[in-house]
């Protein structure tokens, strides 16, 4: 009830770090993407990062690839789907790299890239690295890939799917 209703962010916010295990919470959380309190919809993102429901990844990957949503927002998405070490996100993380790898593009839009390349070398650093090569990646790109392989995910830090 509070997720959706409640006047205060910090009693969302609040509501939203109680349900964060609750794998039969995903669908409510993904909900509260669609609000306009921005520490919300950051802290849902989050919470998504590493809640085992069956919604959590979906709603994850289509508020990252979502030109229209915030920018900053967009990067809070892809750093969960790293946090989720599901190669199911892969493919999604490459296109947004791909669509930010420009330099010519403003410095958001190039975190964002970053930020993906980042999320998919914690995941498969070995395609995260064929994918540098591919692209010919600028100096932040190769290191954002360097930092991110130092902490990649093992099995046992995958979220498990389902409730």
């Amino acid at each position: 009830e509070a997720l959706g209703h409640d006047a205060w962010p910090t009693v969302r916010i609040a509501a939203i770090e109680a349900l964060t295990p609750d794998g039969e919470a995903s669908e409510a959380l993904a909900a509260v993407l669609s609000q306009t309190s921005f520490a919300v919809v950051q802290a849902a993102l989050v919470a998504l990062g590493t809640n085992p429901g069956d919604r959590a990844l979906g709603a994850l990957m289509t508020f990252a690839e979502d030109g229209r949503r915030n920018p900053a927002l967009r990067r809070e998405a892809i750093e969960s789907l790293g946090t989720r070490c599901d190669p199911a996100a892969l493919d999604v993380l490459e296109r947004i790299a791909s669509a930010n790898a420009d330099p010519a593009l403003p410095p958001l839009e190039q975190a964002l890239g970053h930020t993906a390349l980042a999320s998919m070398a914690r995941i498969d650093p070995a395609r995260a690295r064929q994918w540098l090569t591919r692209a010919e990646a600028n100096e932040q790109a190769t290191a954002a890939v360097a930092r991110a392989m130092r902490s990649r995910c093992e099995p046992a830090t995958r979220v498990s799917r389902g409730r």
